[in-house]
This record gives structure tokens, sequence and C-alpha cells, in this order.
């Protein structure tokens, strides 16, 4: 199961719950997965309308057929990461092993003083 880490870490500040996807946090929602739930099951729903009535259950429960929505790190699936990091990330460039490991040796080569 595929984890997306940002910046190395998962920071708990960006595991949040919104009931609007749109507030939760701009650099989590790139690479993590949004997820919805809601805040009845079906089953109470149903016993909810049932015991109350449809109307009376609208207005004691107003978040009756409300979601919240969460981040999570967590994927399913690589194929399904790799296609979010795609469609949120466009300036993503994917790299090889090697050229990974020379754009490391690059970076600490700029952070070396030169002893000359």
């Amino acid at each position: 199961m595929p984890v997306a880490l940002i910046n190395g870490v998962i920071e708990g500040k960006r595991i949040s719950v919104a009931d609007n996807p749109d507030d939760l946090d701009p650099l989590a929602r790139r690479f993590w997965r949004t997820r919805r739930r809601s805040y009845y099951k079906a089953k109470e729903k149903q016993e909810i309308n049932k015991i109350w009535g449809k109307r009376r259950a609208k207005k004691t429960f107003p978040k009756l057929d409300a979601s919240h929505y969460n981040l999570d790190p967590l994927w399913p699936k690589a194929k399904a990461f790799c296609r979010h990091l795609r469609r949120h990330n466009p300036g993503l460039v994917e790299l090889s092993y090697d050229q990974h490991q020379a754009a490391l040796e690059a970076k600490q080569a700029q952070k070396e003083p030169d002893n000359a």
C-alpha cells in the first residue's frame, strides 16, 4: 500500500476533517487522496426517517444527508497514486534512479564550500 509523505513526514495538522473538500489543506490535497464519508450510514438514515418521518428528521438532524471529507496519505494501489500525482501536479517530472542520484550529488556539491 503506497504512502505519500510530504517533505518526508506525515504532519498531523494536514489530517483534518471538513464539510467541503475545498477547505482542506491545499498542499496535502496535491499528494493525498480525498475521502468522503456520510455522517450517518444508510441503515441509520432509514431508521431515523422511519421513526421521525422525513420532514421532522431533516429538522431534527440537519446533517442527515450531509458528508464530511478528510485527507488520507494511504493509497490502495500505486496506479491510483501515480494518476493522482499526474493530475494534480502538472510540473512533476519522473526521474530514473541514475538521474535522481546525479541530482542529489549536484545538490550536495552546492552545499559544500569550495576548499581550494
